[in-house]
């Protein structure tokens, strides 16, 4: 199954233990690491403020395309160009995919390694993890479980929510996640893959 906004968790494990082998600190700005990202008012943003959803982009700004989700280099532009909407650390918003992008790239800048690589190097080898692992590889996809919309549609506040979140709807999120592409990328956030087993082993 994919675990969706769950990988946030295995992406934070990832920076906790870049912090624990004395690779990064939680406090550091985030343009120490990535200079690109400290512009426009996010000079002071810490890594704890992406981790703790207080780092002023829940969002990327603007009308998007959600298709861009699957251009990596193009979303991490948006976010280095984007204006906080409030100063580092004040103000609470849930980042549903925006955090996951930079602290995937964070870690890849310190580690020398791609994010998978380094998930491998930390966790999926040590565990012995069959498919623990941002995206599917194709021979697996015929076991994914499919995901499909139930129950009443979503109103505001709620489809509201959904929109301002993932620019667009429930449906268009759920067919995107089905999608081969979907499943083809990294998306530190959202698009983690395993088994529930694999998932239980993790996080115990």
């Amino acid at each position: 199954v994919c675990l969706f906004s769950a990988s946030k968790a295995v992406t934070a494990m990832l920076i906790h233990k870049l912090d624990e082998e004395g690779l990064i600190d939680l406090l550091d700005p985030v343009s120490h690491y990535i200079p690109e990202y400290g512009v426009n008012g996010k000079r002071n943003a810490t890594i704890y403020h992406l981790l703790a959803h207080r780092g002023g982009i829940p969002k990327i700004s603007g009308d998007f395309d959600p298709e861009i989700l699957y251009d990596t280099p193009a979303v991490m532009q948006m976010l280095y160009k984007a204006e906080p909407i409030a100063p580092s650390g004040y103000r609470a918003a849930y980042h549903a995919i925006t955090a996951g992008y930079i602290l995937g790239e964070l870690i890849e800048r310190v580690t020398g390694m791609s994010l998978r690589e380094y998930l491998h190097q930390s966790f999926r080898a040590p565990l012995g993890m069959r498919y623990f692992d941002y995206g599917l590889p194709v021979q697996d996809r015929g076991e994914v479980a499919v995901n499909y919309c139930t129950g009443f549609k979503p109103l505001p506040p709620v489809s509201t929510f959904i929109q301002h979140v993932l620019g667009g709807s429930l449906e268009l999120a759920t067919n995107m996640t089905n999608a081969p592409r979907f499943m083809e990328t990294v998306c530190p956030a959202g698009n983690l893959y395993a088994t529930a087993e694999e998932t239980s082993r993790f996080f115990q």
